[in-house]
């Protein structure tokens, strides 16, 4: 994220970017008023309605499936919902295996349970 947050800085957008790191998203605070992103829904530093994408890094840099599993899944990050939102999907698939060892790919935000 900080990265990102660097590269962004040098570029003339049309939009703001906001960069947010929460805590608290974890159990006990799971599904509670005490999680942090809900904290911030609840009292935004913009309004709600001028947010056009949020972009939810969790577990990135973690390998997926048991030692043996192949690396072409290990090596997956997994973009979830990116067909709720119109030309997203295109930008995902766009950047599936542009960087060596790492694999993109979209997964409908319905395949996991709430």
């Amino acid at each position: 994220m900080v990265e990102v947050a660097r590269t962004l800085a040098g570029e003339e957008l049309d939009r703001g970017v906001l960069f947010a790191a929460f805590d608290a998203e974890e159990p006990p605070n799971f599904r509670q008023n005490t999680m942090g992103s809900r904290e911030w829904v609840r009292r935004p530093t913009v309004p709600l309605d001028q947010v056009d994408l949020m972009i939810c890094m969790d577990l990135v840099g973690r390998e997926l499936g048991p030692t043996g599993t192949p690396d072409d899944v290990r090596q997956t990050v997994f973009a979830l919902g990116a067909e709720q939102s119109r030309g997203t999907s295109a930008h995902v698939d766009a950047l599936a295996r542009q960087i060596p060892g790492v694999v993109v790919r979209r997964l409908d935000v319905e395949t996991i349970p709430p």
